[in-house]
């Protein structure tokens, strides 16, 4: 069972805590912040971060994984922001290419 209840997507959603490596607008490295992973499926992700992003934004988001030399990289749109009770904004994004099981997998396991 999802632990989002009124959740109807297609592919489970699993609660997370993982902090990005990078968070970048767009196919550019000019500029780069840091956000938190909250929620991640196969086919999209949430992330906690301190300013909004207008729908249908871009966002390449990395990730370090134990065992990997190199981080995931995902690449998101923003489908929807809103602001939550500490000031930050969640933003729901959905992945432009869906996650294989086993980066799903290696996601979700703790950073060392």
């Amino acid at each position: 069972m999802s632990p989002f209840p009124n959740d109807r997507r297609v592919w489970t959603r699993y609660a997370a805590n993982r902090r990005t490596v990078d968070l970048s607008e767009g196919d550019t490295d000019e500029i780069s912040w840091a956000a938190r992973m909250q929620d991640i499926s196969r086919s999209g992700l949430g992330l906690v971060f301190r300013r909004p992003f207008e729908l249908g934004a871009r966002l390449t988001v990395e990730f370090l994984v134990a065992g990997r030399e190199n981080p995931i990289q995902l690449q998101v749109e923003v489908v929807h922001a809103k602001p939550i009770h500490t000031g930050d904004w969640y933003l729901g994004c959905e992945l432009v290419q869906e996650l294989s099981e086993a980066d799903l997998q290696d996601l979700l396991k703790p950073v060392v």
